[in-house]
């Protein structure tokens, strides 16, 4: 609902599906212009994927359920209450080992990195560093 130039979501972020497999539900709120509010549901004995976010920097604010986070490497549990600061491009990936959904809500400035603006990215440091950079998705092994 938007009250003048103020939204208030009756439903914890409102949004948009932004990505949806059999491991998870991401959904975005982009409503402000420089911060976007996501809140991800990860089912019972599953991960995220693996990723950094070059030039972006998040907050995870876990909500309901229990688990491990991994940030730069360093892997501890986290449970509803916790808040992880992940600094730019820091490697991070959530896994619930639990038996029931982990809920967290992220917050970013920007917008969504996607892994297509990842290999964006990656392709343009590999040359200016004149590094080769081999890409695999779905299997498909390529050369940027």
């Amino acid at each position: 609902m938007k009250v003048g130039d103020i939204v208030v979501s009756t439903d914890f972020i409102g949004g948009n599906i932004a990505k949806e497999d059999h491991r998870y539900v991401v959904t975005d709120n982009t409503y402000l212009k420089n911060l976007v509010l996501s809140k991800t549901s990860l089912q019972a004995q599953k991960e995220t994927t693996g990723h950094r976010h070059p030039g972006q920097e998040e907050v995870y604010t876990f909500i309901n359920g229990e688990g491990r986070m991994e940030v730069d490497y360093l892997e501890f549990p986290v449970k509803a209450g916790n808040v992880v600061l992940i600094p730019d491009g820091a490697f991070h990936k959530v896994k619930n080992t639990g038996d029931y959904v982990l809920e967290f809500i992220c917050v970013f400035d920007g917008k969504r990195h996607t892994e297509d603006s990842d290999i964006e990215f990656m392709t343009n440091l590999a040359k200016e560093s004149d590094v080769q950079i081999i890409s695999s998705i779905d299997g498909k092994k390529e050369i940027l």
